[in-house]
């Protein structure tokens, strides 16, 4: 092949052919190296400010734990698992409302549950009717008893016909039973511990106040099963 076209094409052209391939070799160096490594570089950068902003965030979530009292923080846990559990828990509401029943005067005639279809609402809930029979009179202390128990629920509606002569009520009540199952996530691992408001401590403590044996009850026990010693 002859390559003295080629040479006498350059030195004629040499001062505009020589630039270009300068350039045309700055464009390549620039695409193909120096860019990739400047957006490695950018992308190392930001994952380590990430994995920094992690690491702080877990740091505060240790220390936020480390902080807490095991015992008082068990008994919160029991008490609001007594208000509010995670299931229905049907024979122990049935055995509520019995207690509430009798102990405010009334007798209980039957009882009912209706599961309804749940709605798009923060906390489930499901339908008790009860048929009573009582003394009018004492029908506010039972509102009363059912609606400060212990375990959340409500007063939905009520039918009351009472008999003139004797003064006897026959009562339909009907009463929402409140639950909340566990939460199916715990929240991101580098979020943010979350922590009892102050309405929350308020209601905690209410309990514990109202309801002394319940709380009693809910603090754990821990009961050693380990083998003993046989060097003691």
């Amino acid at each position: 092949m002859n390559i003295l076209p080629l040479i006498n094409f350059y030195q004629k052209y040499k001062l505009i052919v020589f630039p270009l391939l300068v350039a045309f070799s700055s464009v390549i160096l620039i695409v193909f190296v120096i860019f990739p490594q400047i957006k490695n570089y950018l992308l190392d950068n930001k994952t380590i400010l990430n994995l920094s902003q992690g690491s702080y965030l877990l740091e505060v979530k240790a220390q936020d734990l480390s902080g807490f009292d095991q015992d008082e923080l068990s008994k919160k846990v029991s008490l609001s698992l007594l208000s509010l559990p995670v299931d229905k828990e049907l024979p122990q509401i049935i055995g509520a409302l019995q207690n509430i029943v009798l102990k405010n005067g009334f007798t209980l005639v039957s009882f009912q549950v209706a599961i309804l279809p749940q709605t798009a609402q923060a906390v489930p809930d499901f339908t008790t009717k009860l048929e009573l029979s009582g003394p009018s009179a004492l029908m506010p202390q039972l509102l009363s008893g059912i609606e400060d128990s212990v375990r959340v629920m409500k007063v939905s509606g009520i039918e009351i016909t009472t008999a003139r002569a004797s003064g006897v009520s026959q009562v339909s009540l009907s009463v929402d039973i409140f639950y909340a199952p566990l939460p199916s996530s715990l929240g991101d691992l580098d979020a943010p511990l979350p922590k009892l408001t102050e309405k929350d401590e308020e209601f905690l403590t209410n309990l514990e106040v109202n309801f002394p044996s319940q709380a009693v009850a809910a603090q754990p026990s821990f009961v050693s099963k380990g083998k003993v010693n046989p060097f003691e």
